[in-house]
C-alpha cells in the first residue's frame, strides 16, 4: 500500500487542506499511542481515526474522569510530542471540540460505521482496515462496558468559566468527538 501522504496528495480538489500534519506517519502515531495510553484507565475507546487534518472518536469517560479534561491531556500531550518530533512551534489543535452525546445504540452504531469509512471516502485506502492510523486498522477490540444516558438524567458539572451555558456541561455517557488541526480547511463535495 502506498504511503498516506502519497495517496492524499492525489485527491483532486482536496476534501481537506492545511498543514495536515497528521498524514506524516510519525505524527499520526503519536496521537494513536497517546489515544491508547489511558484507554480503560481514565475512558473507554470504541472507535478512532486520525485523518490528515482531524480525528474522530468515540471515547466514554470512566468514574470521575472528565470529557474536557480527557481532551485537554490529549491535545496538550500531542501538541508537544509532535512540536517536538516535527522540529515546529505553535498551537497544534483548534481550541474547540465538537461532541455529541450518544443516546443509544443506533447511532453509535452509525457513528462507527462513519469513523471506519472515513479514511475510505476521503480515498486513503481501499477498505477500512487498511487505514492504519484507526482502531479499524489496528485491529482494536471495544471494551463491552460502554453506557448510553439519557441526557436528563445526568448531573451538571459546575460552571469553569464566565458566560458559560450549564447545559454544556453535562459529563459522563459515550461520546463521538472530533478536533481539528488549527490550520484546517475542510471542504464539502457538491452533490
Amino acid at each position: 500500500m502506498p504511503a498516506p501522504q502519497e495517496i492524499f496528495s492525489k485527491s483532486e480538489p482536496p476534501l481537506t487542506s492545511g498543514s495536515c500534519l497528521l498524514k506524516i506517519p510519525q505524527a499520526a502515531k503519536i496521537v494513536q499511542k497517546a489515544l491508547l495510553f489511558f484507554e480503560g484507565k481514565r475512558y473507554y475507546l470504541s472507535a478512532w481515526c486520525i485523518m490528515p487534518n482531524h480525528i474522530h472518536l468515540i471515547l466514554a469517560p470512566i468514574g470521575e474522569h472528565r470529557l474536557s479534561e480527557i481532551l485537554h491531556s490529549l491535545k496538550s500531550y500531542t501538541s508537544n510530542q509532535i512540536n517536538k518530533a516535527l522540529g515546529r512551534k505553535g498551537p497544534l489543535w483548534e481550541r474547540e471540540s465538537f461532541d455529541h452525546l450518544i443516546r443509544s445504540t443506533d447511532p453509535y452504531e452509525k457513528f462507527i460505521s462513519y469513523i471506519e469509512l472515513n479514511p475510505v471516502e476521503a480515498g486513503l485506502c481501499q477498505k477500512p482496515e487498511d487505514w492504519a492510523y484507526s482502531s479499524c486498522g489496528a485491529g482494536f477490540q471495544p471494551a463491552p462496558d460502554l453506557e448510553f444516558i439519557e441526557p436528563s438524567k445526568m448531573p451538571f458539572v459546575p460552571l469553569q468559566d464566565r458566560g458559560e451555558l450549564p447545559h454544556l456541561y453535562k459529563e459522563g455517557g459515550t461520546y463521538f468527538i472530533t478536533f481539528r488541526l488549527a490550520d484546517a480547511v475542510v471542504y464539502r463535495k457538491k452533490s
